[in-house]
């Protein structure tokens, strides 16, 4: 029954990319998946563009179709499956108000997981956050090697125009850019990359956490941006990821930083 329901939802969902052809964001990696959509999210809301993301884990291969069908927020049981796909038909027949872009986390449990994704919705650009030394899901993987080639393997799925953004402080995602005939950005920490993070602090009041603070900064530009409510590098990552992002999408580089 998931199978069939899998097989239905895809059917469906590239159906609708077809009709609609919305820009498509993908995300992926072994950490900063979430943090990184909705930063992106943030960004290119500011503009004139109707965006949608994927909401939770909607990574797999029934919660991706979901987000690309409508802006569901969970699921059910049956009623609201076959509500799902009838809500599919209604906006492949019919004509809606479809987001202009979306942004979908790519997953990958187990290999394979994102070129069956990929056969879905290609991305027009696609963003790899990073990879740790014991990524999740490692027991489905014979090697880190088998995890580096899974998540280039979006790389490998994106559109002919399209562009990586990739995390330049993680050897193994920077490495991926070689022999990559796409446009590539870099983010992150290193002096070197196209977006970079520069004077990082975790910002404390009476020695309690209040947020964080650092400078992007990018060709002949810097902007300071302060995060309030949250700590540690992992929103500096997201921030810079998605001003890289914003500015495929034309997005105004200090109007991003302050989204």
């Amino acid at each position: 029954m998931k199978k069939a329901l899998a097989g239905i939802l895809a059917f469906l969902a590239r159906g609708i990319i077809s009709k609609y052809k919305p820009k498509i964001v993908g995300i992926t990696g072994s950490f900063g998946k979430s943090s990184t959509k909705e930063a992106v999210f943030a960004v290119l809301s500011s503009g004139r563009k109707k965006v949608r993301r994927s909401r939770g884990n909607f990574n797999n291969e029934l919660g991706f179709p979901l987000s690309i069908i409508g802006d569901f927020k969970k699921t059910g049981g049956a009623i609201f499956w076959l509500k799902a796909i009838l809500k599919g038909f209604y906006v492949w027949l019919f004509k809606v108000d479809y987001p202009d872009i979306l942004i979908l986390e790519y997953g990958a449990d187990k290999p394979g997981d994102i070129k069956y994704l990929g056969c879905i919705a290609r991305p027009d650009v696609a963003i790899i956050t990073g990879i740790s030394d014991i990524p999740v899901h490692i027991e489905f993987y014979a090697s880190i090697e088998e995890v580096v080639k899974e998540k280039r393997a979006l790389l490998k799925l994106l559109k002919q125009n399209g562009t990586a953004v990739l995390n330049a402080d993680d050897e193994l995602v920077a490495k991926m850019a070689e022999g990559l005939d796409r446009d590539t950005i870099f983010f992150g920490f290193n002096p070197e990359a196209d977006f970079k993070v520069a004077q990082f602090s975790n910002r404390l009041s009476e020695g309690v956490p209040i947020g964080i603070s650092f400078k992007l900064e990018t060709v002949g530009k810097s902007v300071p941006v302060v995060i309030p409510g949250t700590i540690g590098k992992a929103q500096g990552y997201a921030g810079a990821a998605a001003v890289a992002c914003g500015s495929i999408f034309g997005a105004n580089f200090i109007e991003s930083a302050g989204a």
